[in-house]
């Protein structure tokens, strides 16, 4: 480690998340304000030392055991660091090349505890609790990177043998959508809040799913009727407008994609 460079040390900051983009960093490469944590503030100003220091001579034995010991404490610091920062799980890219998707989740499958991510705290917030005999059927997530006309990210139900924690991220088939718009109260604008439909990729039990109809009989219909319930006892009018396949629920999942995660 003792023949890294600056950049070296930039890319880890960077690639952690510690750091801006690196074609930002580079007028302010030698101002800790750049660091987002004081953590990474103070392990960056002492990863760099330590690269100068070993980059001014060739060191002997002893001075490079010094270099080394110091080091290796100050990297210790930025690896607690490093475990220790929020998850930044709407930062997540969305879109695979196999044609997979990843959903982050957020309210387990059987749960009445309605879980939300807020981008904010960076943490899961507990927006509702449904009452008795009321669960949410599948798991519950979002698509990361990605805006409804709510403000939100697109919601999607997962198909899952088993319940998974809140911040799971499962690479999924996208089979279908639920087309749908709700609206706060009578006066309010009716805005699109679809349902999307996945399959985990690592579900044996639904490999055959490939679109909506594929479904076990009644189930989508009593998906919806969720949907209706749930949405009546937040006070707000939930209207169907049909269900769509596969292809048609990508492209909108590809349409919806915020433009701050396009320009990256």
């Amino acid at each position: 480690m003792i023949g890294c460079g600056e950049s070296d040390v930039r890319s880890l900051l960077v690639g952690s998340g510690f750091l801006p983009d690196a074609a930002s960093v580079k007028p302010k490469l030698r101002s800790r304000s750049t660091c987002r944590s004081p953590q990474a503030a103070r392990a960056f100003t002492l990863l760099l030392l330590v690269v100068r220091r070993s980059g001014k001579r060739r060191p002997n034995e002893t001075s490079a055991l010094k270099v080394e010991s110091c080091f290796v404490r100050w990297s210790a610091l930025f690896l607690i660091a490093l475990s220790n920062r929020p998850m930044n799980l709407i930062k997540i890219e969305p879109f695979l090349k196999d044609g997979l998707v990843r959903v982050v989740i957020e309210t387990p499958k059987g749960s009445r505890n309605k879980l939300s991510f807020d981008p904010d705290l960076k943490a899961f917030v507990l927006k509702k609790t449904l009452p008795q005999g009321m669960v949410f059927p599948f798991d519950f997530g979002f698509v990361p990177q990605t805006q409804g006309e709510d403000g939100d990210p697109l919601d999607v139900l997962v198909l899952m043998p088993e319940t998974l924690s809140p911040g799971t991220v499962v690479e999924c088939r996208i089979i279908g959508v639920i087309k749908a718009e709700q609206r706060e109260g009578k006066s309010a604008k009716s805005v699109r809040n679809d349902r999307y439909l996945a399959v985990s990729e690592t579900a044996c039990e639904f490999s055959e799913i490939q679109k909506p109809e594929n479904l076990p009989e009644n189930m989508l219909e009593q998906l919806e009727k969720f949907f209706i319930n749930y949405n009546e006892l937040e006070g707000r009018e939930f209207k169907l407008r049909g269900v769509k396949g596969a292809k048609a629920a990508t492209k909108d999942l590809r349409r919806a994609r915020t433009k701050e995660a396009e320009s990256v």
